[in-house]
């Protein structure tokens, strides 16, 4: 699904796309809209497709149109295996056109830009490339510490049950908040470069 915001009154109103200063790509979409994309907008097909590979490391590229930033985010984990990890990671393709238009890419509904899509993300300044990159970042951090602290205080929880009891289903429960914290700290390092 394809939508187009724009600033008003420091949030973002989803507008149409002559207008927009935001496009965004989120679930469901089709993937021959991804060469329709390629094309409006000059952007390589594998660049898009990188965004919506799961398993792609955090990265930034510069092109003589755009300037490409890649960056993973927590998302809840829709697999409802018990023995999965509770949170995963996400990548969020950045891409700051030449006519100062941010076009987001994601292959899972992600938190971090919801927050924007619904208004949540009040700006101080202007709408301008760097200032919205800028608060996707702040807002991605706010998420992973969001998460931790809820990974916490279920740690925290598990571990009293555990202290009464011996039972698999509490060692169960921390392995999957291990393997969740796993996926966290690879991201946050890949974040970092």
């Amino acid at each position: 699904m394809i939508k187009y915001y724009k600033e008003v009154l420091s949030q973002m109103e989803e507008v149409a796309s002559a207008d927009a200063n935001w496009v965004n790509i989120a679930p469901p979409f089709d993937h021959n809209e991804l060469g329709t994309i390629s094309s409006e907008y000059s952007i390589e097909y594998d660049l898009l497709a990188d965004s919506l590979d799961i398993d792609e490391r955090s990265g930034y590229e510069r092109d003589d149109n755009l300037n490409f930033l890649l960056i993973n985010t927590p998302v809840l984990n829709q697999d409802k295996n018990d023995r999965g990890p509770i949170y995963v990671t996400a990548p969020i393709g950045i891409f700051l056109l030449e006519d100062q238009r941010v076009l987001t890419i994601s292959s899972l509904e992600n938190p971090v830009l919801k927050r924007f899509e619904k208004g949540y993300i009040k700006f101080s300044e202007p709408l301008n490339q760097v200032s919205f990159t800028l608060k996707i970042l702040e807002q991605t951090v706010i998420e992973f510490l969001r998460c931790l602290k809820k990974l916490n205080l279920r740690r925290n929880l598990i571990e009293q049950e555990l202290y009464n009891s011996s039972r698999n289903r509490e060692l169960q429960q921390l392995l999957r908040i291990e393997k969740s914290l796993v996926y966290f700290v690879n991201s946050i390092s890949d974040n970092d470069l």
